[in-house]
């Protein structure tokens, strides 16, 4: 159980790799706004700009969780904030130039010390060298969106990931509430009378309906039941597998993960 939370956890960062500095320069945009998509979604992203590729996501994300979850704009909290970050190297420069402009104006109006200037430009660029080494090695432009209203509570997140090369959506976490956040960080089971078959029955039959990850024949090889995620694997082709993310209260699945990080971690 504690190696599974570990690997769930290590997805959930994965997933939100960009999160935390993103929300410093992006436009963002409450979702009661109107996404109106003024261009076609498949223009290369750096023909777009901000406002547009902010748009177009937002729409996307919208469709996403109605696909797979059948929510809808008016289940989300009404003050919920968006904000889509395009992992490539062109936009990670631009928002290391942005983030380092700030810490220059904040230091010439002696909100900072000399020193800790330079900690805070050392690591700016620290982190976004990592970040750009990150883009290299998926070898596609991945694009991270954001629904939240206390940045500071992750439990609250609509996370999703799509590949912004093809459109494919990679990752999606809805929330979970505090009572599931709390059994979750203490790697405690919810004590009920459900039962693990059941909740399984529910996983595989999400796989199937939703054709995730491309399995056809998807069997449980690793965790499933009342754990927080269940790997999957296609029982013709290992190469086919995926995550697939549990609510530990209500057991209903609350999202997946079809990345490249998953194969990894089912050879841990």
């Amino acid at each position: 159980m504690k190696k599974l939370m570990k690997q769930t956890s290590k997805m959930f960062a994965l997933g939100m790799s960009l999160m935390v500095s993103m929300n410093v320069y992006a436009k963002e945009m409450t979702i009661n706004q109107p996404a109106v998509i003024s261009v076609k979604s498949d223009i290369a992203l750096n023909q777009l700009s901000d406002k547009q590729i902010q748009e177009i996501y937002n729409q996307k994300c919208l469709e996403s969780i109605k696909k797979y979850f059948n929510l809808t704009e008016s289940n989300l909290p009404r003050n919920i904030v968006f904000h889509a970050a395009v992992q490539d190297e062109q936009h990670l420069n631009k928002e290391e130039a942005k983030w380092i402009a700030e810490v220059e104006s904040d230091y010439k109006q002696k909100k900072y010390t000399e020193a800790q200037y330079k900690k805070e430009i050392e690591s700016i660029k620290k982190e976004y060298t990592k970040y750009r080494n990150n883009v290299a090695k998926l070898g596609y432009t991945q694009i991270d969106c954001l629904y939240y209203e206390d940045v500071k509570k992750p439990n609250t997140y609509y996370s999703i990931s799509f590949n912004g090369d093809t459109g494919e959506i990679l990752y999606i976490q809805l929330p979970v509430s505090d009572k599931a956040w709390k059994l979750m960080t203490a790697e405690k089971d919810n004590q009920d009378n459900v039962s693990e078959a059941t909740i399984n029955e529910g996983i595989l039959s999400f796989v199937k309906k939703h054709h995730i990850g491309n399995i056809e024949n998807p069997t449980i090889v690793r965790g499933g039941g009342k754990c927080p995620s269940a790997h999957i694997q296609d029982v013709n082709d290992p190469n086919k597998c995926a995550v697939i993310f549990i609510d530990v209260v209500n057991y209903k699945v609350r999202g997946f993960d079809v990345r490249e990080v998953v194969r990894e971690t089912l050879q841990e």
